[in-house]
């Protein structure tokens, strides 16, 4: 997965206007909007003592946030997000298990 050399400058070069700060500074306010959002998430687990699994907040605030960067918005049901997070979460488990398997 890790380029040196003549490959990565290529894809360094490709891939870096779009994490520009000027590029960027147009997504603040989603940013901040999801950051609020899962703020208040966590806040009610916090105010309850309930637990919670951190891995899928996050991955659906990221979502959320790609969501609206990258799409210009646009609605998702819950099922979805949660396939969403189910699939992340066994591409990270077959990631692992072909490091295992490999050393």
């Amino acid at each position: 997965f890790v380029s040196d050399g003549k490959v990565w400058k290529v894809r360094r070069h490709l891939l870096t206007p779009a994490f520009h700060f000027g590029v960027l500074k147009q997504y603040m306010s989603v940013y901040n909007t999801e950051a609020l959002r899962i703020i208040e998430r966590l806040s009610s687990y916090a105010n309850t003592g309930e637990s919670f699994e951190m891995f899928q907040q996050a991955s659906m605030t990221t979502m959320e946030i790609i969501l609206q960067c990258a799409f210009s918005g646009g609605t998702m049901s819950a099922q979805t997000k949660n396939g969403y997070v189910a699939a992340v979460r066994k591409l990270g488990d077959l990631y692992r298990e072909r490091l295992i398997t490999r050393t």
